[in-house]
């Protein structure tokens, strides 16, 4: 069993090709936690991804996709 620390609000976790994802809203980035045990930022809210991610998803094309309910008018931001 691995023990990931230093999140803040993590939500929505998925499996997705072998990776566990989960949004972590507090403090505004995407992380997964790899198979081979290392955690990786994929979407971070100081390089341009959003403030508080939320839902997390895959389009029918692989697209990631997570939900932006602080947007106002965006309702996801695709990377």
């Amino acid at each position: 069993m691995r023990t990931v620390g230093g999140l803040g609000f993590p939500e929505s976790l998925r499996w997705h090709e072998g990776d566990l994802w989960w949004s972590d809203m507090f403090h505004g980035r995407v992380q997964r936690l790899r198979g081979d045990g290392r955690v990786e930022d994929v979407l971070v809210a100081a390089d341009g991804g959003p403030e508080v991610p939320g839902g997390l998803g895959w389009l029918p094309d692989g697209t990631s996709w997570s939900a932006r309910p602080s947007s106002g008018t965006d309702c996801g931001s695709c990377w």
